[in-house]
């Protein structure tokens, strides 16, 4: 069983899964998350004792390296090291901060475009479902966008086996999400990504608007303020202009 490989020269250091392109291998530049990062001659004491620390590295093999449940292509997804501390932080966090005793904000993750936050989201999953502290988690994804949508919906389907619940679905409107029944105390449901509409996503509760005169706005009294300077100082330059020819 290969779990990942490591290619090195002393001063390039590099890991990734067997099927993985060279262009695809990554180095592990920091022992703890909150450390500078390193490379050279430098990363291979961060990846010695960064990865192959013993604990991290069962943790790694344990959850950080991903099979789909079928592929047409020899996929394998080792985790890089950014994704190896969000999710391990926010895992950590969600347990700190689990209600009754917390406040139930789990924390937030920004990743920059092209990081990995699909497969960050993947590895929190699988923690969160294989964590007897848990017990039967719901686990909701919720994006902004349709391409988005699609990818995360592909991958999330496709990751029943790897994530431990044979319940993934993907949703597309919020009735759907309605007709789950995704309250307290279900029985666990597997990550969801519900894709809204505009029309989906509106409050169910909402005030009805002031009925008032635009004009007799404060917006509107101060649009009239600024049009009347702007009328001024237009007939000013006309008037500065004839003189000038006229005298």
């Amino acid at each position: 069983y290969n779990a990942f490989l490591v290619i090195s020269d002393g001063a390039n250091n590099k890991y990734g899964s067997f099927f993985a392109p060279y262009d695809f291998f990554y180095a592990w530049r920091k022992i703890e998350s909150d450390d500078k990062e390193l490379d050279g001659i430098s990363s291979l004491v961060t990846m010695v004792s960064g990865l192959f620390r013993k604990d991290r590295l069962l943790a790694v093999i344990k959850n950080f390296i991903y099979f789909p449940d079928s592929s047409d292509k020899d996929t394998k997804i080792v985790c890089r090291y950014p994704q190896y501390f969000a999710a391990t932080k926010l895992f950590e966090n969600i347990k700190r901060h689990l209600k009754p005793e917390g406040d139930g904000k789990g924390g937030t993750y920004f990743g920059a475009t092209g990081c990995g936050k699909s497969y960050t989201m993947l590895f929190l999953t699988r923690m969160l479902m294989k964590s007897p502290y848990f017990h039967s988690p719901t686990i909701l994804l919720i994006t902004d966008r349709t391409d988005l949508d699609d990818q995360l919906s592909k991958q999330f389907i496709a990751s029943k086996k790897y994530i431990g619940d044979e319940t993934v679905v993907s949703i597309d409107s919020r009735e759907a999400l309605r007709r789950m029944g995704l309250s307290k105390g279900t029985r666990r449901t597997a990550p969801a990504k519900p894709r809204f509409s505009a029309e989906a996503t509106r409050p169910t509760v909402s005030r009805p608007a002031k009925q008032t005169n635009a004009s007799g706005s404060p917006v509107g009294v101060i649009f009239k303020i600024i049009a009347a300077i702007i009328l001024l100082n237009i007939l000013f330059s006309f008037g500065s202009f004839f003189r000038y020819f006229l005298f």
